[in-house]
């Protein structure tokens, strides 16, 4: 059945409530428009996380195509959900969500030959990765109980149901895993995986922001590869301590930096700009930048002058470090994070570790983080990684233009609009 014909396929986004999982299922929801403009997209959050959603798609454009007539919001229909947000746990969001969820599509399912329901994927309980010579560190020791419990749940009502996975991964970066995971019958029970990603844009021309941006206007001052970009990402706060040492971390390194210093949730960031030793602002002043808003990411990771990535490891961040081939220090603090490190620094071997995950309750001193930061920036080892990165990157690039990721997009397309048996 050609795609233009089947306007009874509708798609279905429950995204789990928590930024990364948001923003992926809205770059999802993109690209299915970009490639199948006759399928339209209800998308299912909290009006508060809705509307974040929203005013964040008004500056940057979530397209992983080089279609110039991509229009954004095309067939998004958003869906207030009447929860309210301490009430999004993992514990209790399935309960709240059932009722408003079935409500919809009940309504959805008279007019509509097939429902497409895309939501979170339990991370796999077992993993072939042994297989490959890499030891993951244990799942129980990254999540607190209340979300492995939930994670199990999920995956008991997957295995059953779903039809298959959608990975923000590409075989470009692990091939291998992927080939491990769908041959392991008894994991995934024979079901289809389709690595799609990266999801957020690999070309800077898709990506808008600001032109007065300070960030990118300090960068072009500065030389090739000289300029380290750190950020912890939305939901993560570094402790008092922490900010102490990094500051005192990266002035003793003479690193040129962009430090993005905000805070997780409903903390204040002025608060924690006020941690910075006395008189660090000054002292580092041409050197480098402490940011205490929104930073244009991709843009900087894009610059010609940003030759590393000081992060916590969370996977939107890798993906976009690896689709701009830069290089990686990491400090993976909880979820994914720790396991996503292992991928960077010993599987495909972009990045080093700023702090080791069986050494997560120690302080990391300004010393290490120094340490790291010349290794990753100014040695030949250093050199060696970017290197490879760049070439990873070359290989994310063309897989998604041309290659590997193009098809396996084509194909999960096919899939649901194929006609019904």
């Amino acid at each position: 059945m050609n795609q233009s014909s089947s306007p009874s396929v509708v798609v279905v986004m429950v995204p789990f409530p928590a930024q990364s999982h948001l923003n992926q299922l809205l770059q999802l929801s993109h690209l299915i428009i970009s490639s199948n403009n006759n399928l339209p997209i209800h998308y299912l959050a909290s009006p508060a996380h809705n509307s974040q959603v929203k005013s964040r798609s008004l500056v940057t454009n979530y397209a992983n195509n080089s279609n110039p007539n991509f229009v954004f919001n095309t067939k998004i229909i958003f869906h207030d959900l009447p929860i309210p947000l301490p009430s999004l746990l993992p514990t209790t969001s399935p309960d709240l969500l059932h009722k408003p969820m079935a409500a919809l599509l009940h309504s959805l399912a008279p007019t509509a030959t097939r429902l497409v329901i895309l939501s979170l994927l339990s991370p796999f309980n077992g993993s072939p990765s042994e297989e490959l010579g890499y030891k993951l560190p244990c799942r129980d020791e990254c999540f607190p109980p209340d979300i492995n419990r939930y994670l199990d749940h999920r995956a008991r009502c997957m295995k059953p149901r779903g039809n298959g996975y959608i990975s923000n991964s590409c075989r470009s970066i692990e091939a291998a895993f992927l080939d491990l995971l769908e041959n392991d019958k008894e994991l995934l029970g024979g079901k289809k995986i389709w690595a799609v990603g990266p999801l957020n844009p690999v070309t800077l021309e898709l990506v808008n922001y600001r032109q007065e941006d300070k960030c990118l206007e300090w960068l072009d001052q500065q030389e090739v590869n000289s300029a380290l970009y750190i950020s912890f990402g939305t939901t993560i706060t570094l402790k008092d301590e922490e900010i102490k040492q990094m500051a005192l971390g990266l002035e003793q390194s003479g690193i040129k930096f962009i430090w993005v210093l905000r805070a997780a949730g409903d903390q204040e960031d002025v608060k924690r700009a006020q941690l910075l030793p006395n008189g660090f602002e000054e002292r580092v002043k041409g050197m480098g930048m402490v940011v205490r808003d929104w930073a244009p990411q991709m843009k900087i990771l894009g610059h010609s002058s940003t030759g590393g990535f000081l992060s916590h490891c969370g996977w939107n961040s890798c993906m976009e470090s690896i689709s701009m081939g830069v290089p990686m220090a990491v400090w993976p603090m909880k979820s994914d994070q720790p396991r996503n490190a292992v991928l960077i620094t010993l599987v495909l071997k972009v990045g080093f570790v700023v702090r080791e995950w069986e050494k997560r309750e120690e302080l990391v001193s300004s010393s290490r983080i120094s340490d790291v930061v010349e290794i990753l920036m100014k040695s030949e080892e250093g050199n060696e990684v970017r290197k490879r990165a760049e070439e990873l990157g070359y290989e994310v690039r063309k897989s998604v233009e041309e290659g590997v990721t193009r098809k396996e997009w084509d194909s999960f397309i096919a899939h649901i609009t194929r006609e019904t048996c």
